[in-house]
């Protein structure tokens, strides 16, 4: 499932999405984002938004700073979710 992700990306952050029903291999981040919220309780979006900060500040560490940007702007849709 997560050999195309980049070292930092915590795997099972995606291979949680990918068990959520409804999500299809055809959804787009914001599609699966939908699903996401509407599936996951308060302290899952919690730890969601957690686990993507920590993968943001590696990515920044990093210098790959478009991804540290992608997913900041989905923890702030997230955020407003709670």
């Amino acid at each position: 499932h997560c050999h195309n992700l980049p070292a930092f990306v915590d795997c099972k952050i995606f291979v949680n999405l990918a068990s959520l029903k409804g999500v299809t291999s055809n959804d787009n981040i914001d599609n699966i984002q939908q699903k996401m919220e509407a599936k996951l309780s308060k302290t899952e979006k919690q730890h969601m938004i957690d686990e993507m900060t920590k993968q943001m500040k590696e990515a920044a560490k990093l210098l790959n700073f478009e991804y540290a940007l992608l997913l900041r702007d989905k923890i702030e849709e997230l955020k407003k979710t709670i």
